[in-house]
């Protein structure tokens, strides 16, 4: 079984070095209430209970290993793809520390009929 990248069975971790970007998501995450009175913006309830955060703390001691083999796997999902005329796939940006959540494949219309599955 491939890694996953952090369990935490659902919920989230966002991590922000920008206080107002941080407000704004802590905003979302409560229904859209600065506080117990004030809506400011619509929302989800997206926060994490207890055992959710606990979940994702101990996957933290994996988290170099599983970005690592998960980029791993994109390597080769770039050399097995790379002479496939018609798909096409977003190489990494320089300068951005990637994870490797996801491989998406880009399926030319014109060649295959259909840009979806």
């Amino acid at each position: 079984m491939p890694p996953r990248f952090i369990t935490r069975f659902e919920g989230g971790a966002i991590v922000c070095h920008d206080e107002a970007i941080k407000s704004g998501i802590d905003n979302l995450k409560n229904f859209g209430f600065a506080n117990e009175t004030t809506v400011v913006t619509p929302g989800i309830n997206a926060k994490m209970n207890e055992v959710q955060a606990a979940m994702g703390l101990l996957q933290l001691k994996y988290i170099d290993k599983s970005i690592a083999k998960r980029k791993e796997i994109a390597e080769q999902y770039r050399a097995g793809l790379k002479d496939i005329s018609g798909l096409t796939y977003l190489e990494d940006f320089p300068g951005v520390r990637h994870c490797y959540p996801y491989f998406p494949i880009l399926i030319n219309k014109d060649k295959y009929g259909k840009n979806q599955g």
